[in-house]
């Protein structure tokens, strides 16, 4: 903080508090808030639609608890919970009407869904598309990558017609990881996100395999690369491996 403060800098947490204290002084212009994704607000973020809304602004929210995945962030399902208790006339409507999977695939995640504590009753609008899809657990990730190489052994269907969705990098690294090391493993090809052999900590672990080359190799370190200060950041962007 004292750092922030010689650089005459805020970050985004700065942004939110100096907001909250900003509104509970009495500021309020908003004649009316949209939230969305409310189940992911934190405790700061829901201090500060209560207060424009004792403030006189009208709330409008959308969210659903079991979507909820930012709690490493602060972020809790209660204030969703809660909003009929917070907003007490505020009217609440359920959507429980699909209209982008087939009447299959639905049936497939209440059936998941009722063995976690959110209850839902979603129903398809589509009609069954004749595919009915299967429900397969895994202890181990190495598991999972098994059961796909089997899978794509088979024939029955071409590689292209195989894709394996990751919600975030790490998670797909961490398959990744098990692809490299599977023996038999298919090939793949990754969209939306680099390879793992071209992240950041690779990349360094590369050139420094490349430094030690070069000091036994005949050529001496004349071409040896230099080594660079990295990005090491790890975005949290969905993408899929196929």
């Amino acid at each position: 903080d004292e750092e922030k403060a010689r650089s005459n800098v805020i970050d985004f947490d700065d942004l939110m508090v100096d907001l909250r204290r900003t509104v509970r002084s009495g500021w309020n212009h908003a004649r009316a808030v949209l939230v969305d994704e409310y189940q992911d607000l934190n405790p700061v973020q829901l201090d500060i639609v209560r207060g424009l809304q004792a403030g006189g602004a009208r709330v409008f929210a959308v969210g659903d608890d079991a979507q909820a995945i930012y709690g490493f962030r602060g972020a809790t399902v209660r204030g969703m919970h809660e909003f009929g208790l917070t907003f007490p006339a505020a009217r609440v409507m359920h959507l429980e009407r699909n209209y982008r999977s087939s009447t299959e695939v639905v049936a497939l995640s209440r059936s998941v869904m009722e063995q976690s504590p959110f209850k839902k009753r979603m129903r398809a609008v589509r009609p069954a598309s004749g595919h009915v899809p299967s429900l397969h657990t895994f202890a181990r990730p190495g598991d999972e990558v098994r059961f796909l190489s089997g899978l794509v052994a088979t024939g029955l269907w071409s590689r292209s017609e195989h894709a394996v969705l990751c919600r975030t990098n790490r998670a797909m690294r961490a398959f990744e990881a098990h692809m490299l090391l599977t023996p038999g493993a298919p090939p793949y090809t990754i969209i939306g996100a680099d390879r793992i052999t071209t992240t950041p900590g690779a990349r360094v672990m590369r050139d420094l395999l490349r430094l030690l080359a070069a000091r036994y190799c005949d050529e001496g370190m004349a071409d040896a690369p230099v080594l660079a200060d990295y990005e090491t950041s790890d975005a949290e962007r969905p993408f899929g491996l196929i």
